[in-house]
Protein backbone atom coordinates (compact mmCIF):
# COMPACT_ATOMS: atom_id res chain seq x y z
CA UNK A 1 0.00 0.00 0.00
CA UNK A 2 1.24 3.36 -1.17
CA UNK A 3 0.49 6.41 0.98
CA UNK A 4 1.08 10.15 -0.51
CA UNK A 5 3.21 11.80 2.12
CA UNK A 6 4.64 15.43 1.56
CA UNK A 7 4.22 15.05 -1.88
CA UNK A 8 5.30 11.40 -2.78
CA UNK A 9 4.38 8.40 -2.30
CA UNK A 10 5.47 6.17 0.67
CA UNK A 11 4.89 3.04 1.35
CA UNK A 12 2.61 2.04 4.78
CA UNK A 13 1.88 -0.94 6.29
CA UNK A 14 -1.45 0.92 8.35
CA UNK A 15 -4.38 3.81 7.43
CA UNK A 16 -3.90 7.00 9.41
CA UNK A 17 -7.15 7.08 11.81
CA UNK A 18 -7.10 11.08 12.05
CA UNK A 19 -10.00 11.99 9.83
CA UNK A 20 -8.84 15.91 9.45
CA UNK A 21 -5.39 15.49 7.89
CA UNK A 22 -5.91 14.74 4.36
CA UNK A 23 -5.14 10.94 3.75
CA UNK A 24 -4.00 9.78 0.01
CA UNK A 25 -3.68 5.73 -0.62
CA UNK A 26 -2.83 3.69 -3.25
CA UNK A 27 -3.15 0.19 -3.12
CA UNK A 28 -4.10 -3.53 -4.34
CA UNK A 29 -7.38 -5.08 -3.29
CA UNK A 30 -5.75 -7.62 -1.31
CA UNK A 31 -4.32 -5.04 0.83
CA UNK A 32 -7.94 -3.86 1.98
CA UNK A 33 -7.74 -4.85 5.36
CA UNK A 34 -4.67 -2.37 5.90
CA UNK A 35 -7.90 0.33 5.68
CA UNK A 36 -10.16 -1.10 8.75
CA UNK A 37 -9.08 2.14 10.48
CA UNK A 38 -11.44 3.96 8.18
CA UNK A 39 -14.69 2.57 9.81
CA UNK A 40 -16.84 4.90 6.92
CA UNK A 41 -15.62 2.65 3.61
CA UNK A 42 -17.50 0.12 2.59
CA UNK A 43 -15.65 -3.15 1.46
CA UNK A 44 -18.68 -4.47 -0.27
CA UNK A 45 -19.09 -1.54 -1.95
CA UNK A 46 -15.46 -1.76 -3.22
CA UNK A 47 -15.80 -5.43 -4.07
CA UNK A 48 -18.87 -4.67 -6.92
CA UNK A 49 -16.99 -1.40 -8.24
CA UNK A 50 -14.12 -4.08 -8.98
CA UNK A 51 -16.10 -6.42 -10.04
CA UNK A 52 -18.56 -4.72 -12.75
CA UNK A 53 -16.59 -4.17 -16.00
CA UNK A 54 -17.78 -0.87 -16.58
CA UNK A 55 -17.78 2.76 -15.57
CA UNK A 56 -19.91 3.72 -11.80
CA UNK A 57 -20.46 6.42 -9.64
CA UNK A 58 -22.54 5.32 -6.21
CA UNK A 59 -22.81 8.57 -4.13
CA UNK A 60 -22.77 7.94 -0.57
CA UNK A 61 -23.58 10.44 2.63
CA UNK A 62 -19.43 10.12 3.62
CA UNK A 63 -18.08 8.37 0.44
CA UNK A 64 -18.39 8.00 -3.23
CA UNK A 65 -17.40 5.15 -5.24
CA UNK A 66 -16.38 5.72 -8.68
CA UNK A 67 -15.82 2.84 -10.62
CA UNK A 68 -12.94 3.72 -13.64
CA UNK A 69 -11.61 1.05 -16.81
CA UNK A 70 -8.69 1.02 -18.30
CA UNK A 71 -8.89 -0.57 -21.51
CA UNK A 72 -6.16 -3.34 -22.52
CA UNK A 73 -3.30 -1.53 -24.56
CA UNK A 74 -2.20 -4.48 -26.06
CA UNK A 75 -5.30 -6.23 -26.81
CA UNK A 76 -8.56 -4.18 -27.02
CA UNK A 77 -10.91 -6.93 -27.13
CA UNK A 78 -9.27 -8.46 -24.12
CA UNK A 79 -10.80 -7.59 -19.89
CA UNK A 80 -10.08 -4.09 -18.91
CA UNK A 81 -8.33 -3.19 -16.05
CA UNK A 82 -10.42 -1.86 -12.95
CA UNK A 83 -9.70 1.09 -10.36
CA UNK A 84 -11.90 1.91 -7.41
CA UNK A 85 -11.71 5.57 -6.42
CA UNK A 86 -13.79 6.19 -3.20
CA UNK A 87 -13.55 9.83 -2.11
CA UNK A 88 -14.78 11.75 0.93
CA UNK A 89 -14.02 14.80 2.90
CA UNK A 90 -9.86 15.08 2.90
CA UNK A 91 -9.84 11.46 1.35
CA UNK A 92 -8.90 9.96 -1.66
CA UNK A 93 -8.21 5.79 -2.02
CA UNK A 94 -7.43 4.59 -5.06
CA UNK A 95 -7.98 0.69 -5.47
CA UNK A 96 -6.68 -1.14 -8.04
CA UNK A 97 -7.10 -5.76 -9.01
CA UNK A 98 -3.92 -7.62 -9.33
CA UNK A 99 -2.69 -7.85 -12.66
CA UNK A 100 0.09 -6.84 -14.70
CA UNK A 101 -1.42 -3.90 -16.18
CA UNK A 102 -2.95 -2.23 -13.27
CA UNK A 103 0.41 -2.78 -11.38
CA UNK A 104 2.18 -1.41 -14.15
CA UNK A 105 -0.26 1.73 -14.00
CA UNK A 106 0.24 2.09 -10.15
CA UNK A 107 4.36 1.58 -10.88
CA UNK A 108 3.94 4.95 -13.29
CA UNK A 109 1.64 6.97 -10.60
CA UNK A 110 4.38 6.15 -7.85
CA UNK A 111 7.39 7.14 -9.73
CA UNK A 112 6.17 9.68 -11.20
CA UNK A 113 7.31 13.48 -9.90
CA UNK A 114 5.76 15.88 -8.32
CA UNK A 115 6.28 19.76 -8.38
CA UNK A 116 4.14 21.11 -5.74
CA UNK A 117 2.33 18.46 -3.03
CA UNK A 118 -1.37 18.67 -4.65
CA UNK A 119 -5.02 18.53 -3.64
CA UNK A 120 -7.12 15.63 -3.56
CA UNK A 121 -9.11 16.93 -6.65
CA UNK A 122 -5.99 17.68 -8.84
CA UNK A 123 -5.11 13.96 -7.91
CA UNK A 124 -8.31 13.13 -9.14
CA UNK A 125 -8.14 14.65 -12.30
CA UNK A 126 -4.46 13.66 -12.82
CA UNK A 127 -5.31 9.91 -12.43
CA UNK A 128 -8.67 10.20 -14.54
CA UNK A 129 -6.30 11.73 -17.39
CA UNK A 130 -4.02 8.97 -17.27
CA UNK A 131 -7.28 6.85 -18.27
CA UNK A 132 -6.86 8.54 -21.61
CA UNK A 133 -3.39 8.14 -22.54
CA UNK A 134 -2.33 7.09 -25.73
CA UNK A 135 -6.23 6.66 -27.18
CA UNK A 136 -5.36 9.35 -29.92
CA UNK A 137 -1.99 7.51 -31.25
CA UNK A 138 -4.97 4.63 -30.93
CA UNK A 139 -7.45 6.44 -32.98
CA UNK A 140 -5.17 7.54 -35.90
CA UNK A 141 -3.75 3.83 -35.66
CA UNK A 142 -7.46 2.50 -36.46
CA UNK A 143 -8.03 5.11 -38.94
CA UNK A 144 -4.80 4.22 -40.94
CA UNK A 145 -6.20 0.71 -41.06
CA UNK A 146 -9.55 1.59 -42.52
CA UNK A 147 -7.86 3.37 -45.14
CA UNK A 148 -5.10 0.23 -46.12
CA UNK A 149 -8.36 -1.57 -46.31
CA UNK A 150 -10.09 0.75 -48.63
CA UNK A 151 -7.62 0.89 -50.82
CA UNK A 152 -6.78 -2.30 -50.60
CA UNK A 153 -10.06 -3.27 -52.24
CA UNK A 154 -10.54 -0.21 -54.67
CA UNK A 155 -7.05 0.77 -55.80
CA UNK A 156 -5.39 -3.48 -55.72
CA UNK A 157 -8.55 -5.20 -56.27
CA UNK A 158 -7.42 -7.25 -53.33
CA UNK A 159 -10.57 -9.21 -51.41
CA UNK A 160 -9.73 -7.99 -48.07
CA UNK A 161 -12.88 -9.74 -46.41
CA UNK A 162 -15.39 -8.82 -43.65
CA UNK A 163 -13.27 -10.37 -40.94
CA UNK A 164 -11.30 -7.16 -40.77
CA UNK A 165 -13.86 -5.01 -41.03
CA UNK A 166 -15.81 -6.97 -38.39
CA UNK A 167 -12.51 -6.84 -35.84
CA UNK A 168 -12.44 -2.92 -36.70
CA UNK A 169 -16.11 -2.16 -35.71
CA UNK A 170 -15.74 -4.28 -32.99
CA UNK A 171 -12.89 -1.47 -31.62
CA UNK A 172 -14.80 1.12 -32.12
CA UNK A 173 -17.94 -0.30 -30.27
CA UNK A 174 -15.57 -0.84 -27.29
CA UNK A 175 -14.20 2.70 -27.13
CA UNK A 176 -17.48 4.33 -27.81
CA UNK A 177 -19.06 2.48 -24.75
CA UNK A 178 -16.01 3.92 -22.78
CA UNK A 179 -16.40 6.75 -23.79
CA UNK A 180 -19.97 7.06 -23.02
CA UNK A 181 -19.57 5.39 -19.25
CA UNK A 182 -17.10 7.99 -18.64
CA UNK A 183 -18.83 10.56 -19.69
CA UNK A 184 -22.09 9.64 -17.42
CA UNK A 185 -19.47 9.02 -14.81
CA UNK A 186 -18.48 12.69 -14.91
CA UNK A 187 -22.04 13.97 -14.87
CA UNK A 188 -22.51 12.51 -12.37
CA UNK A 189 -19.51 13.71 -10.14
CA UNK A 190 -20.22 17.45 -11.91
CA UNK A 191 -24.15 17.24 -10.54
CA UNK A 192 -23.50 15.87 -7.32
CA UNK A 193 -21.10 18.94 -6.57
CA UNK A 194 -18.88 16.20 -4.94
CA UNK A 195 -15.37 17.81 -3.01
CA UNK A 196 -13.22 16.42 -5.66
CA UNK A 197 -14.02 19.15 -7.98
CA UNK A 198 -13.58 22.27 -6.81
CA UNK A 199 -13.35 25.92 -8.21
CA UNK A 200 -9.76 25.90 -8.59
CA UNK A 201 -10.01 22.55 -10.44
CA UNK A 202 -13.35 23.09 -12.05
CA UNK A 203 -11.18 24.33 -15.69
CA UNK A 204 -9.03 21.33 -15.58
CA UNK A 205 -12.38 19.24 -15.02
CA UNK A 206 -13.97 20.98 -17.84
CA UNK A 207 -11.08 20.44 -19.99
CA UNK A 208 -11.25 16.79 -19.77
CA UNK A 209 -14.44 16.40 -19.80
CA UNK A 210 -14.31 18.17 -23.36
CA UNK A 211 -11.55 15.98 -24.36
CA UNK A 212 -13.67 13.04 -23.63
CA UNK A 213 -16.37 14.52 -26.00
CA UNK A 214 -13.76 14.96 -28.52
CA UNK A 215 -12.63 11.36 -28.45
CA UNK A 216 -16.44 9.91 -28.60
CA UNK A 217 -16.79 12.43 -31.40
CA UNK A 218 -13.52 11.22 -33.30
CA UNK A 219 -15.08 7.53 -32.44
CA UNK A 220 -18.13 8.02 -34.28
CA UNK A 221 -16.80 9.71 -37.21
CA UNK A 222 -14.23 6.24 -37.72
CA UNK A 223 -17.66 4.30 -37.06
CA UNK A 224 -18.99 5.77 -40.23
CA UNK A 225 -16.12 6.07 -42.16
CA UNK A 226 -15.83 1.81 -41.57
CA UNK A 227 -19.29 1.74 -42.67
CA UNK A 228 -18.85 3.88 -45.92
CA UNK A 229 -15.69 1.46 -46.61
CA UNK A 230 -18.32 -1.66 -45.57
CA UNK A 231 -20.88 -0.46 -48.09
CA UNK A 232 -18.77 0.26 -50.42
CA UNK A 233 -17.01 -3.19 -50.66
CA UNK A 234 -20.18 -5.34 -50.03
CA UNK A 235 -21.33 -2.68 -53.13
CA UNK A 236 -17.92 -4.20 -55.55
CA UNK A 237 -18.66 -7.61 -54.56
CA UNK A 238 -21.90 -7.70 -55.32
CA UNK A 239 -20.93 -5.90 -58.82
CA UNK A 240 -17.87 -9.04 -59.17
CA UNK A 241 -20.72 -11.52 -58.56
CA UNK A 242 -23.17 -9.53 -60.76
CA UNK A 243 -20.30 -9.75 -63.89
CA UNK A 244 -19.68 -13.52 -62.87
CA UNK A 245 -23.60 -14.53 -63.13
CA UNK A 246 -23.98 -12.27 -66.82
CA UNK A 247 -20.84 -14.35 -67.70
CA UNK A 248 -22.80 -17.92 -67.05
CA UNK A 249 -25.72 -16.19 -68.86
CA UNK A 250 -24.08 -15.35 -71.88
CA UNK A 251 -22.06 -18.65 -71.98
CA UNK A 252 -25.40 -20.52 -70.83
CA UNK A 253 -27.67 -18.79 -74.08
CA UNK A 254 -24.67 -19.59 -76.65
CA UNK A 255 -24.45 -23.35 -76.10
CA UNK A 256 -28.13 -24.13 -75.35
CA UNK A 257 -29.31 -24.01 -79.41
CA UNK A 258 -25.91 -26.47 -79.95
CA UNK A 259 -27.47 -28.40 -77.19
CA UNK A 260 -30.81 -28.51 -78.87
CA UNK A 261 -29.42 -29.50 -81.97
CA UNK A 262 -27.12 -32.06 -80.56
CA UNK A 263 -30.09 -33.59 -78.56
CA UNK A 264 -32.32 -33.27 -81.68
CA UNK A 265 -30.23 -35.43 -83.83
CA UNK A 266 -29.48 -37.56 -81.08
CA UNK A 267 -32.74 -38.92 -80.83
CA UNK A 268 -31.54 -41.65 -83.68
CA UNK A 269 -34.96 -41.18 -85.30
CA UNK A 270 -34.85 -41.71 -89.19
CA UNK A 271 -34.88 -38.54 -90.37
CA UNK A 272 -33.80 -37.46 -94.30
CA UNK A 273 -31.08 -35.53 -93.41
CA UNK A 274 -29.22 -38.69 -92.08
CA UNK A 275 -29.22 -39.56 -95.96
CA UNK A 276 -28.09 -36.23 -97.58
CA UNK A 277 -23.73 -36.09 -98.18
CA UNK A 278 -24.16 -32.69 -96.75
CA UNK A 279 -25.97 -32.82 -93.41
CA UNK A 280 -22.87 -33.05 -91.22
CA UNK A 281 -21.48 -29.72 -92.83
CA UNK A 282 -24.08 -28.30 -92.73
CA UNK A 283 -24.85 -28.86 -89.04
CA UNK A 284 -21.30 -27.64 -87.99
CA UNK A 285 -21.66 -24.57 -90.01
CA UNK A 286 -25.20 -23.29 -88.46
CA UNK A 287 -23.87 -24.64 -85.52
CA UNK A 288 -20.81 -21.99 -85.87
CA UNK A 289 -23.23 -19.06 -87.53
CA UNK A 290 -25.63 -19.73 -84.24
CA UNK A 291 -22.09 -19.36 -81.94
CA UNK A 292 -20.58 -16.03 -84.27
CA UNK A 293 -24.09 -14.64 -84.22
CA UNK A 294 -25.26 -14.49 -79.66
CA UNK A 295 -21.43 -13.93 -79.52
CA UNK A 296 -22.08 -10.27 -82.12
CA UNK A 297 -25.07 -10.10 -80.32
CA UNK A 298 -24.15 -10.04 -76.94
CA UNK A 299 -21.06 -7.66 -77.84
CA UNK A 300 -23.48 -5.14 -79.23
CA UNK A 301 -25.31 -4.97 -76.39
CA UNK A 302 -22.27 -4.58 -74.13
CA UNK A 303 -22.75 -7.59 -72.31
CA UNK A 304 -19.01 -8.73 -71.68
Amino acid sequence: MFMFVNGSWEKSETANSSTNDKQIYLLCIDEIEKLDQIEQLSKTIISQCLRRKAFTFEHHDTIDYIGALFLNKNSINESEDKFCICAGKNLLILIHENTEQANLIVREITTEPVDAPPSISSLFITFMEKIIIGHIEQHEQIEDEIALLENAYLTDRKNIGPDRILMLQKKLLVYKRFYEQLQHVLDDVQETRHSLINDENMRLFTLYTRRIERLLKNVLVLREYVTQVRESYEAETDISLNRIMRLFTVVTVIFLPLTLIAGWYGMNLQMPEYQWIWSYPLVIIVSIAIVVLTIIFFKKNKWF
